[in-house]
């Protein structure tokens, strides 16, 4: 549980730097620019970029002298 708010700040600042990235970005372009949307798509990109760093380190774990 020590990890809980530290982990939670952190998502708290990445959350708020990808939106405001987003939104400067929808302001150039002028397209829409829907909250929501872009909060579930960094959510599932972070919930994969998680599972699929797991993997690597497995596969590094378990084969270390193998081609990369």
């Amino acid at each position: 549980m020590d990890i809980l708010l530290p982990a939670a700040v952190i998502a708290l600042i990445s959350f708020t730097e990808a939106m405001s990235s987003c939104r400067v970005m929808a302001r150039r372009t002028g397209e829409p620019w829907n909250r929501n949307q872009e909060l579930i798509g960094q959510g599932l990109a972070k919930i994969v970029s998680g599972v699929s760093e797991r993997c690597l380190s497995r596969q590094w774990f378990f084969f270390p002298y193998s081609e990369r």
